[in-house]
């Protein structure tokens, strides 16, 4: 259906033929409700279907909710879905379509024209009357108050005030065009009386066409957002508050807060000019401060100086010479006396509760950042052998070398080349005592697990355990040099088998990700670049049936996330194998590709709403089986997620080209990519797909 006869149909009005786009924006509307088709699994197959269904409820508007249900099943039963409740969601989806309004609140006992009136109510006459200030609009609200402005299409929500993680969050409605046409229509009766132009002056209130600087932030909210090309070109309107009777309490709640909001950053601050004597004592103590660091940096330069160049020795001082070795040489003894006792032995070791940090200088007791208590140089006994410790990876993490067996370790089948790299983890934490646990139980069963080589039992405080070293870490290899398809098939079912032995125990792993998977490299030439490959990261690995699954228990980085997980719906052994799917599409892209990461930081407040967005766009909608195992309060967050993708992102991964990921290839993804756990292969079912006897 072309957009013309489309508009004339639902709204009423003929769009502009040349000189606008803004419509397009009102078409956006209309393309984001149609997700509730599928979220809802309505047969409606055509727009005039769509266009039918909305007529129908423009002709009814004065029938009480509950006789519109039963008329819509008598007359177009055909439309209805398999759902019991479909009579009820096909008048939602014309409504918001329509009216820009969900009928959430609409009582069984009114009619459509009642439900709208009763949404809108005129605002208390006795409210004090007020002037809307100069100083306040959308642009102000967001770099000065701090607000998040959130564009709605939701007429209902319009210049509503809410608290989102600690952050306040004000939704204006943008569909300009549809208010400034719509309420010419004979239609538009509808609404209460000069509702309409009411909110159209609001916006004008929050968009002010003759402020600049809201118009430069207008124009970049545009390229951001699908914002209505007339927001923000409407002529001034009157800012007295008494003439606004729908909008009136919302706009004094919006003064309210903003002139309760102080600055919080140093850019608010300087935008700031609504207490100017604030404003003022502000700079004099930022130009004080600023001023004292200064003359502070001065006199500390000027003292390290002086101290460099003239290091007077008082007789019989006491003292240690620190370089990058720790300990002084030769040349420092004539001057310097050794604090209390220092052993000699391979390396340098200091007995009086001080350790040599990783640069060489010394720490206090023997710690280092966080809760780890080792230090660089020392020595630690296991049950099997002795160990350096050469270098810190992590906080709790530390690369060593085996030194020689330990007493009770010269019998022992273990064996291992001296000076070999190990690494060890040390934490007070239940984590490394887990790790432990789970690799004691399964490392036997598999070489596909990275293994426990021993335990530390001096210093036996923090714990520590002994790991397998290994070349690499498979993002890092796959980023250097692109896997493959020999060896993506050959790193995939390692991890398979991995996997299929902690979920034979029904046990699982939680955080199957590329940087979790460690490679050996091969020596010399061949068709495949690893030798060794194996499941790292053990820590969080717990019983499929434990409290932690069956509660949803935050597990993992999102982007490797199941749905579920994301959610908080409980988990078990398949959100490994949908972690293990996301690893095989960064593998078979190449590069540092990971095809849910979204285009919002990391920490942004929506950043798992978005992965859960494009985990639908690829792999949607999300089946009707759900409510099975979720809440309504999570099913109306998916029907939110399905409605809010654009058009033009939906592009199931079904539909790429082979150009990207060849048909055996996607075959396969396809198979372990399903959106409801219950669906997904095991993998042991994975390990027997023909996909591995496929030769490239």
């Amino acid at each position: 259906m072309l957009k013309t006869p489309l508009f004339k149909a639902v709204w009423d009005f003929v769009p502009a033929k040349s000189g606008s786009e803004s419509p397009d924006a009102l078409l956006d509307h209309y393309f984001g409700q149609l997700n509730l088709i599928e979220a809802y699994n309505l047969n409606l197959q055509t727009h005039e279907d769509i266009v039918q269904l909305v007529q129908f409820v423009k002709d009814n508007t004065t029938l009480r909710r509950e006789l519109l249900h039963k008329e819509l099943i008598k007359g177009h039963g055909a439309l209805l879905g398999p759902l019991p409740n479909s009579a009820e969601k096909m008048i939602e989806l014309a409504t918001r379509i329509w009216l820009m309004l969900p009928p959430d609140e609409w009582d069984n006992n009114k009619t459509l024209e009642e439900f709208v009136h009763d949404s809108f109510p005129r605002g208390d006459k006795t409210t004090p009357d007020a002037i809307f200030p100069m100083a306040i609009n959308a642009y102000t609200l967001e770099r000065i108050g701090g607000f998040h402005i959130v564009w709605t299409d939701n007429i209902q929500d319009h210049l509503s005030l809410f608290m989102n993680h600690g952050q306040k969050e004000l939704r204006i409605f943008h569909l300009t065009s549809f208010l400034r046409n719509y309420k010419c229509s004979q239609e538009s009766g509808i609404y209460p009386s000069g509702f309409l132009d009411e909110t159209e002056r609001t916006i004008a209130l929050m968009l002010p066409s003759a402020n600049i600087e809201c118009r430069k932030w207008i124009r970049k909210a545009r390229e951001e957002d699908s914002l209505d090309l007339e927001a923000g070109n409407s002529s001034a309107v009157t800012r007295d508050l008494a003439s606004y009777d729908y909008w009136r309490l919302r706009l004094l709640a919006i003064i309210e807060e903003y002139d309760r909001t102080e600055p919080t950053s140093l850019k608010q601050w300087a935008l700031d000019r609504r207490r100017p004597n604030q404003r003022y004592t502000f700079w004099i103590a930022v130009t004080a401060l600023a001023l004292a660091l200064v003359f502070g940096l001065i006199q500390s330069v000027t003292g390290i100086i002086q101290g460099t160049l003239r290091l007077p020795v008082l007789p019989g001082q006491r003292g240690v010479f620190e370089s990058e070795g720790g300990v002084g040489g030769d040349e420092a003894r004539g001057e310097f006396h050794a604090p209390t006792s220092i052993s000699i032995g391979l390396e340098l070791e200091l007995e009086i509760g001080m350790g040599m940090d990783e640069k060489g200088g010394l720490s206090e007791k023997g710690h280092s950042k966080g809760d780890c208590c080792l230090w660089l140089r020392q020595f630690l006994r296991g049950r099997n052998g002795i160990y350096t410790l050469t270098k810190q990876l992590r906080e709790t993490v530390w690369l060593a070398k085996y030194e020689a067996p330990s007493i009770q370790g010269r019998d022992s089948m273990y064996s291992r080349g001296r000076n070999q790299p190990v690494i060890v983890k040390s934490v007070h934490h239940f984590r490394l005592q887990n790790e432990r646990d789970v690799l004691k139980r399964f490392q036997s069963c598999t070489p596909f697990i990275r293994p426990l080589i021993d335990e530390i039992v001096e210093p036996a405080d923090p714990p520590a355990i002994v790991l397998k070293y290994l070349d690499d870490h498979l993002l890092h290899a796959s980023v250097s040099q692109k896997l493959t398809s020999r060896e993506i098939k050959y790193v995939a079912r390692r991890i398979l088998e991995a996997l299929r032995v902690l979920h034979d125990h029904n046990f699982v792993h939680t955080d199957v990700k590329l940087d979790n998977i460690l490679v050996n490299y091969r020596q010399g030439q061949g068709d495949i670049r690893f030798t060794d490959v194996q499941l790292a990261d053990c820590g969080n690995t717990v019983p499929a049936d434990s409290a932690y699954a069956k509660e949803g228990y935050m597990i993992g980085a999102p982007i490797w996330r199941s749905p579920e997980a994301l959610l908080r719906i409980g988990w078990g052994t398949s959100t490994d194998i949908w972690s293990f799917g996301a690893l095989l599409l960064t593998l078979l892209y190449g590069g540092n590709f990971f095809i849910f990461k979204p285009e919002v930081p990391a920490d942004h407040e929506d950043y798992e709403l978005k992965i859960l967005q494009r985990q639908c766009e690829l792999f949607g909608p999300f089946p009707l089986t759900y409510p099975e195992i979720c809440s309504q309060e999570t099913l109306n967050l998916l029907a939110y997620i399905m409605r809010s993708i654009p058009p033009e992102k939906k592009k199931p991964f079904g539909r790429i080209s082979e150009k990207e990921v060849s048909k055996e290839d996607k075959e396969f993804v396809l198979k372990i990519m399903k959106l409801d756990p219950r669906d997904r292969p095991s993998a042991a079912e994975l390990l027997q797909d023909e996909w591995f006897d496929l030769r490239p």
